[in-house]
């Protein structure tokens, strides 16, 4: 797979994770600042216990990894915020719209 295939699969991934869980009625707002913290705590795990020839603390971890990925940070973040606005938007609007388990009897 190249690059630009992983960063598709990447980004329709986190978009099922938005849609998924404001299904299961997480705020959108939680949504967002859990997806980036886990992003940035993610990746900056994963460059501190790469291997490496030096030691390099958990703040140099953090600076390399946001140097190095802070576009697909910000694009994935997007991709589970707008997912989850827009599953939240068809769900209220569906809920609004005729379903009959809704509805009042008599009205």
């Amino acid at each position: 797979m190249s690059v630009g295939n992983w960063r598709l699969f990447a980004i329709a991934v986190a978009a099922a994770c938005g849609g998924v869980l404001t299904f299961l009625r997480f705020p959108i707002s939680a949504l967002s600042c859990g997806a980036i913290a886990g992003f940035l705590l993610g990746g900056t795990w994963a460059a501190w216990k790469f291997l490496n020839d030096v030691r390099i603390s958990v703040y140099a971890a953090f600076a390399s990894h946001l140097e190095s990925f802070w576009r697909e940070t910000v694009i994935l973040t997007f991709a589970v915020t707008l997912a989850a606005y827009f599953c939240s938007y068809f769900a209220k609007r569906r809920m609004k719209s005729g379903n009959p388990a809704n509805q009042e009897v008599g009205h």
